[in-house]
């Protein structure tokens, strides 16, 4: 289903479902965020050095990161960019025995 949707757009959908802070991304929700793309994708991260960077980077807001900047972090980073580009291989689980 999302094969045909661009990475900004499914990013923002999953940040705009799970994130009521008007634009913003708490700490606690960036956390989740990066250390569940993180696993999906398999990218060795650092929440907390990613989480640095975007707050070195961006004007905070009361210590909240904008999302738009929280997701162009993630659309111009070279390796999450090819991830959300390439997509997912999940495995197929063998057939199971017929008995």
């Amino acid at each position: 289903m999302f094969y045909s949707i661009n990475p900004r757009t499914r990013l923002n959908f999953l940040l705009n479902h799970y994130s009521p802070n008007n634009g913003y991304i708490t700490p606690t929700m960036g956390r989740r965020v990066i250390q569940d793309m993180t696993n999906l994708y398999g990218i060795n991260a650092d929440y907390q050095q990613v989480w640095r960077n975007l707050e070195t980077n961006c004007a905070l807001q009361n210590g909240f990161v904008p999302q738009e900047a929280f997701t162009n972090y993630f659309i111009n980073h070279p390796a999450y960019s090819a991830a959300f580009y390439n997509g997912v291989q999940v495995p197929i689980p063998p057939p199971s025995p017929q008995l």
